[in-house]
C-alpha cells in the first residue's frame, strides 16, 4: 500500500506540473517560441516588431565599452511590476537615428518608463577620435567584398551616402541612380542598427534584461527634403530596407542588399516595419517644445552641418493636446563647415600650409579664420571667409523676409524679435554666428522688427550619459528629438500645404484644417 500511495502521489505531482507549465510557460520556452515565430515570419519576408529575446550580437559589437560606460547601469535598476519572474513585461525602445552627412548620431529612449531614460550610443573604436558618439557616415568595402563600418582597404569607401539621396534621376539611364544611392544608404543604416542594438543592450542589460523589447526607429530627413515626395520616399525606403537588413546574420554584401531592396519594394507599399522619417528641424524642436523654455509661435532654426546648411522657419502650436509643427520656409544649401574648409584650402597660395590642412576630415575642428591656416603669411589669399559669411547672411535675410512678408506677417513676436536656434556641429564657429547676426541686421534695415533672440538648449536630464555636457549635446540634439515615439511627436505640415498670408488682409490660414488627429490616422 505504501508504494501504491507513493506512485499515486508522484503521478498527481507530475499532473500538476504539466498543468502549471501550460498555464505559465517558462521564460526559456517563450523565448524559443518567439524565435520560432520570428524565423517563420522572416521566411515570409516579414520582420516582427516584437521580439521576446535580445537580438543577436554581431562580432563587431562584442568589443568592450569605454571605461566611463562600465557600471553606469548598476544604479539604474527598474522594477517591472511583474507578479513573477516568468512574466516579463513588454517595453518599447525608440532608436533616434540622426543620419548626418559627415557623422551619424544615435540616442535610444524608453518613452514609457519613468523619466523616459535615454542613452546616447558610444561607438567606441568605430567612432571619430574627437568623440565616440560621432560615427563617420562612411560605408567601407572590404577585400572580400563585404560592406562594413570600418575598412581594411584604404580609401575604398562611400562617403556621400546622404547627399546622394537628393540626386535626381538621369533620363535614359540603364539603371536608376536611386537604386545605388538607396542601397548604399540602406546598407549603412543596417550596419548602424546592428551596432546600436548590441551596444545598447550590453550597456543597459541590467535595466532591460527582464523586459520583452519592441523596437522602433525614427530617421531624420532635412526639412526641405520632407516636402519633396521623391526624396522623402528614398529616405523612407532606405530606412526600411536598412531595418530589414539589420536583422540578417549573414555578412553584409551588395548582393544581399540588392535582394532585400527588391523584396521590400517601394516604401509606400511596405508599412509593416516600425520605421518613420521625421524632419530634422522637428526633431530639434521636440526637445524645446517639451522643455521649460517652450514658447509657441514663430521660430527660425539654422542647422550648421558638415556639408550643408539647413534653415527652416516653423510655427509651433498645439491642437487637441498634441504639438503641431508648421514648416513655413525650408532650404538646404552646400554651405557647411567642410565646404568652408575646401574654399579656404583653395584660396591659399602657400602650398606648404595648404598641404598641412588638406587632409583634415569633415569632423575635425576647423580653424576659426583663414588667417589661422597660415599665420604671419602674406601670400595674398582671397577673402573667402567674407564671401562665405555674406552668402550665409543672405540666406538668413531671405528667410526672415519671407516669414515677415508672406508666411507669418502677423506674428506677435516680430516687435521683440523671433527666437532663432543655431545648432549643429558647426554652430560653435564665430563665422556662422556673425553671419546670422549680419543677416538679421540687413533684414531689419528694410523691415520693422526687433533683433533676433539666439537660443541653445541645455542637455536634458533624461540623457543618462555622464560624459555628455551642453557643449556636445547640441550635436546630439536631433537624435534626442528623434528618440521620442513618432506617434507622440506631433503633426508636421510641409510648406507646400500652407498658403501665404497677404499683408493688409486678415489671416486666412486654417491651422485646424491641417491638423491630423489620432482618429484620422
Amino acid at each position: 500500500m505504501v508504494f501504491g500511495d507513493l506512485r499515486e502521489w508522484l503521478q498527481s505531482l507530475a499532473w500538476w506540473r504539466r498543468k502549471r507549465e501550460r498555464a505559465f510557460p517558462s521564460v526559456s520556452s517563450r523565448a524559443s517560441t518567439g524565435r520560432n515565430e520570428k524565423e517563420r515570419l522572416m521566411q515570409r519576408g516579414r520582420h516582427p516588431r516584437e521580439l521576446l529575446d535580445f537580438p543577436p550580437v554581431v562580432a563587431t559589437a562584442e568589443r568592450s565599452l569605454p571605461e566611463h560606460e562600465k557600471g553606469s547601469t548598476r544604479d539604474a535598476r527598474i522594477s517591472t511590476g511583474a507578479k513573477g519572474a516568468d512574466r516579463p513585461q513588454r517595453i518599447d525602445l525608440i532608436v533616434g537615428l540622426d543620419f548626418g552627412t559627415a557623422a551619424t548620431k544615435v540616442i535610444v529612449r524608453s518613452p514609457y518608463l519613468p523619466g523616459e531614460r535615454a542613452r546616447a550610443i558610444s561607438f567606441a573604436e568605430l567612432g571619430h577620435p574627437s568623440s565616440t558618439y560621432l560615427l563617420p557616415t562612411k560605408l567601407h568595402v572590404g577585400r572580400n567584398g563585404t560592406l562594413a563600418l570600418h575598412g581594411d582597404v584604404p580609401g575604398s569607401c562611400f562617403d556621400d551616402l546622404k547627399t546622394a539621396l537628393f540626386d535626381r534621376e538621369i533620363p535614359g539611364a540603364a539603371m536608376p541612380s536611386s537604386v545605388d544611392s538607396v542601397g548604399r544608404a540602406a546598407a549603412f543604416l543596417a550596419l548602424v542598427l546592428r551596432e546600436v542594438r548590441a551596444r545598447f543592450l550590453q550597456a543597459e542589460r541590467e535595466t532591460y534584461r527582464r523586459f520583452q523589447i519592441r523596437w522602433a526607429v525614427n530617421v531624420g530627413i532635412p526639412s526641405a527634403g520632407y516636402d519633396d515626395g521623391n526624396i522623402r520616399e528614398k529616405f523612407l525606403r532606405a530606412a526600411r530596407v536598412g531595418w530589414k537588413l539589420s536583422w540578417e546574420t549573414k555578412p553584409m554584401t551588395w548582393d544581399l542588399v540588392m535582394k532585400t531592396l527588391g523584396e521590400v519594394g517601394k516604401a509606400a507599399e511596405d508599412d509593416e516595419t516600425p520605421v518613420e522619417v521625421i524632419p530634422e528641424v522637428v526633431a530639434q524642436a521636440v526637445g524645446y517644445a517639451r522643455s521649460p523654455l517652450r514658447n509657441p509661435g514663430l521660430h527660425l532654426l539654422v542647422d550648421v552641418g558638415a556639408s550643408t546648411l539647413d534653415i527652416c522657419g516653423f510655427f509651433l502650436r498645439s491642437a487637441q493636446g498634441q504639438d503641431c509643427y508648421d514648416l513655413l520656409t525650408t532650404t538646404v544649401d552646400p554651405l557647411g563647415v567642410a565646404k568652408l574648409h575646401e574654399r579656404r584650402i583653395g584660396a591659399l597660395r602657400c602650398e606648404e600650409n595648404a598641404k598641412r590642412f588638406q587632409n583634415l576630415d569633415a569632423l575635425s575642428p576647423v580653424p576659426e579664420t583663414l588667417g589661422d591656416y597660415h599665420p604671419g603669411c602674406a601670400c595674398g589669399a582671397s577673402d573667402v571667409d567674407g564671401d562665405f559669411r555674406f552668402r550665409v547672411a543672405c540666406l538668413i535675410t531671405r528667410h526672415l523676409a519671407n516669414l515677415k512678408k508672406r508666411r507669418d506677417p502677423y506674428s506677435p513676436k516680430w516687435p521683440d524679435g523671433i527666437p532663432v536656434f543655431l545648432c549643429g556641429g558647426g554652430s560653435g564657429m564665430q563665422l556662422f554666428r556673425k553671419a546670422v547676426e549680419q543677416g538679421d541686421r540687413d533684414f531689419r534695415q528694410h523691415m520693422n522688427a526687433g533683433p533676433i533672440q539666439l537660443r541653445r538648449l541645455p542637455k536634458p536630464a533624461a540623457v543618462v550619459n555622464r560624459d555628455i555636457g551642453d557643449g556636445l549635446f547640441h550635436r546630439l540634439s536631433v537624435a534626442y528629438g528623434l528618440s521620442f515615439d513618432a506617434a507622440n511627436i506631433g503633426s508636421v505640415t510641409p510648406p507646400g500645404k500652407l498658403e501665404d498670408i497677404i499683408p493688409g488682409s486678415p489671416p486666412r490660414r486654417d491651422y485646424e484644417a491641417n491638423f491630423i488627429s489620432k482618429e484620422k490616422v
